[in-house]
Order: structure tokens, then sequence, then C-alpha cells
């Protein structure tokens, strides 16, 4: 299996449904969000370029470049960085493009100071939404303490804050929990209900009868 990312150039439109379907190969999966495309391939790497020729072919305005898996292990996405393991498992975690300038809200700006704390705990809280492992919000986290580091911003700010985000995730997960449970007990309850009597049903959560 290769993850591929896919970016078009292009000057017009085409219907990019047709052109998929008339392919003679294509990607098991394929999403696309504005000019930037990502699809699972499970073919061999020989069709992926055939692929990629296909869709150089379609139109003389419009030409795709391409990133998979197949070399490197991983693909960036969007704002998200996708690496697949052997075993076909994959990971997630923020994305920083090299070129980025690393430009934020400086701390010595004359902005509010708590519009640059609240500028920290968004990127805190995208860092971990991000993350789908522990090893990769690791990563994400050392990201954007680097980048407001190099903004100016002291190190004893940057902890704090972080601090707040996680326990504000931690309070959230629990809540999360306790909503899980509650229904959970709830379909017990129902389930209760209909085993005692067989003409009940829910409306709003409260067993009534017809």
């Amino acid at each position: 299996m290769v993850l591929l990312h896919c970016h078009d150039m292009r000057t017009s439109r085409p219907d990019g449904g047709t052109a998929l379907a008339n392919a003679t190969i294509k990607p098991d999966f394929y999403a696309r969000y504005i000019d930037d495309s990502i699809g699972i391939w499970t073919g061999s790497h020989q069709e992926l370029v055939d692929f990629l020729t296909y869709l150089n072919s379609l139109h003389q305005s419009i030409k795709f470049t391409m990133e998979d898996t197949h070399s490197s292990g991983s693909i960036p996405y969007l704002d998200t960085l996708i690496k697949l393991e052997n075993s076909g498992a994959y990971s997630t975690e923020l994305y920083i493009k090299p070129n980025h300038s690393g430009i934020i809200i400086h701390y010595t700006s004359s902005q509010p100071m708590s519009t640059k704390k609240a500028v920290i705990r968004g990127e805190f809280r995208r860092a971990i939404r991000l993350s789908s492992s522990q090893t990769a919000r690791s990563n994400s986290i050392k990201k954007i303490q680097d980048m407001f580091e190099k903004n100016g911003y002291p190190k004893k700010l940057i902890k704090r804050l972080l601090h707040e985000v996680m326990q504000d995730q931690q309070l959230h997960h629990r809540d999360d929990q306790r909503h899980g449970q509650r229904q959970h007990q709830q379909q017990q309850r129902h389930e209760r209900t209909r085993q005692h009597d067989p003409d009940s049903y829910l409306v709003s959560g409260a067993p009534l009868h017809r």
C-alpha cells in the first residue's frame, strides 16, 4: 500500500470525477481539497507512475506533481504529515513546510498579551489534534515550541500555556468518557425495559407505552 499526494497547477477545472471514472487504473481511495489531492494506492509502483502520466495527458493546462510513501515512508498533506509503516498502519502529526518563514506575532509586538497567549494555545491545540500517538504529539508540540521561542517568547510562558492546554484536553476527554458512559447506561436501561415490556419504545430517552 502506498499513500500518494498530488498537487495540480490548473488554469481551468474539468470534471475530475470523469477523469477517474475513465481511468483503467485508479487509487482505492481519493479525496481533494482545492488543488491538493490524497489517495491510497495498492497497485504496483509502475502502475502509479502510469496513472500520473494519464492524469497529465488530460489537459494541456493541468500538470500534476506527486509525492508518495514508496521511498520516503511519509507524505505531507495540508498541515499534516502522514507516516506509513510496513504493516500498513499509519500515524499523523503536525507538518510545517520547510520554506515556512516561521514568522508569527513576535513577543515584543504591540499586540495585546491576551492575543499572543490565544495564538499559542490555538497552535498547541492544533498540534495535539493532528497527532495520532504520544510520540507524534511530542514531535508536533516540539515544532510549536521551537517556533514561538524563535519569535522571542519566554520558555516559561510557552510551557505554562502548554500545561493549560493539556489540562483542558484531559478535562474534555473525561467529559467525553462520562457522556459515553451515560449513553451506555441509558441504552442498558432501555434494553431492560424492552425485555420486560416488548411494546415499549423510547422518545427523548424516556420509555413510553404505545
